[in-house]
């Protein structure tokens, strides 16, 4: 009876495992997306904003893409603090790319959630 009830969680426990790391990965490509976008704004910005306002746009996506790329590598080593700290010293428009499932995470392990 015994071994059929550590059987049993052992599955558990590994299906659980599993889930997490689907969910992880499903974040993971989440937030590639979004720096993804980000970094084609950089390269559209002529035909978005015209050639006069064009490299002032250039220079903010770059260092918006920049700073959301240290989110995500302080964010995937676990450096929940580090990728807080970056986030809330970015523009409010370059922050709102973060996918709200990592800025949850994020958010929760840090304890403000």
């Amino acid at each position: 009876m015994k071994d059929k009830r550590v059987g049993k969680a052992f599955a558990m426990k590994e299906a659980e495992s599993k889930a997490k790391a689907e969910k992880l990965q499903k974040m993971k490509k989440e937030f590639e997306e979004a720096i993804r976008s980000v970094e084609e704004s950089v390269e559209k910005t002529e035909e978005i904003f015209g050639s006069k306002d064009a490299p002032m746009m250039r220079r903010m996506y770059q260092k918006d893409a920049k700073n959301l790329r240290k989110v995500y590598k302080l964010w995937s080593q676990g450096r929940y603090n580090g990728a807080d700290e970056v986030a809330w010293h970015m523009d409010t428009a370059a922050r709102e790319h973060i996918p709200d499932s990592v800025w949850h995470d994020i958010q929760r392990k840090i304890g403000t959630k």
